[in-house]
């Protein structure tokens, strides 16, 4: 967690060797702040699919929180990452909680 936070990502996801990852992420927020390009050359030297997640508003609802259980779901993640401020951070801990009981 933190401004410097994204320096340690790829060492901790190393120890995962992840093959699909969801990145729930905000809509303009992600690019803005220099996480699309400092995320993209991390994602290719881990060689694994990303897969985004961004249709959810700002201070998401059930039925946003609907759409993310059902694309992990189908796209089955070994990670999930939020890259975001505090609604992107809550998406990803509410789809994780209630994926974990579907």
């Amino acid at each position: 967690m933190g401004k410097s936070s994204i320096l340690e990502l790829p060492s901790v996801l190393e120890q995962f060797v992840p093959k699909r990852i969801l990145l729930v992420r905000g809509k303009k927020s992600y690019e803005l702040c220099g996480a699309q390009v400092a995320l993209s050359s991390i994602f290719v030297n881990l060689e694994c699919q990303v897969l985004d997640f961004q249709d959810f508003k700002e201070n998401p609802q059930s039925e946003d929180l609907d759409k993310g259980i059902l694309l992990l779901e189908k796209y089955q993640p070994d990670l999930i990452i939020a890259i975001g401020g505090g609604s992107v951070i809550d998406m990803a801990k509410l789809m994780r909680f209630f994926y974990s009981y579907s």
